[in-house]
C-alpha cells in the first residue's frame, strides 16, 4: 500500500510538470508557416509520389538532416524512403548515397520538416544514387 501511494504520488507529479510545460490538455498539431521553410505551399503541390527530398530530424543535441524519396502519400502526410550518404565515395561530381541493407521508412507528419525538393538523381549502375551540381554542405548529411 505505501508503494502504490508513492506511484500515485509520482505519477501525479508527473502530471503537474507535464502540465507545466504545456504538453497536455492541448493539440499537438502545428501551424505550418511556410515563410520559414524552403518548402512552400506551391511546392507542397509538386511534392509527389517519386520526388527525392531533404528532410531533417531533430535530436535533443543536433539537427540530422537525410535524402530520400517519397514511396506513398496519405492526404498531405509523405511516407518517405531514406537513403544514407557514401562517406568515402571517389565520385568528384556530386554527393552519393545508397541504400541501407534494411529499408528506412518514416512518415513525416510535419511538412515543415521537409526542408528541399531535390532534383532527381543520376543512378550508378551499382545502384548509387548520385545528386549532382547540387549543394548540400551546409547540411548535417547522414
Amino acid at each position: 500500500m505505501v508503494t502504490e501511494q508513492k506511484n500515485e504520488d509520482h505519477i501525479q507529479e508527473l502530471q503537474e510538470e507535464q502540465k507545466e510545460n504545456n504538453y497536455m490538455g492541448k493539440s499537438r498539431k502545428r501551424n505550418i508557416k511556410y515563410e520559414d521553410t524552403n518548402i512552400s505551399k506551391k511546392d507542397e503541390k509538386k511534392l509527389k509520389t517519386g520526388t527525392w527530398v531533404l528532410a531533417k530530424f531533430v535530436t535533443k543535441k543536433s539537427e540530422k538532416h537525410f535524402v530520400g524519396k517519397v514511396i506513398t502519400i496519405k492526404g498531405t502526410i509523405p511516407e518517405v524512403k531514406f537513403v544514407r550518404k557514401v562517406k568515402e565515395s571517389k565520385c568528384n561530381s556530386g554527393v552519393v548515397f545508397t541504400y541501407p541493407r534494411v529499408d528506412d521508412v518514416c512518415t513525416i507528419r510535419h511538412l515543415d520538416d521537409i526542408l528541399l525538393i531535390l532534383p532527381d538523381p543520376n543512378i550508378s549502375r551499382r545502384g548509387q544514387i548520385v545528386f549532382n551540381n547540387i549543394n548540400l554542405s551546409k547540411y548535417n548529411l547522414q
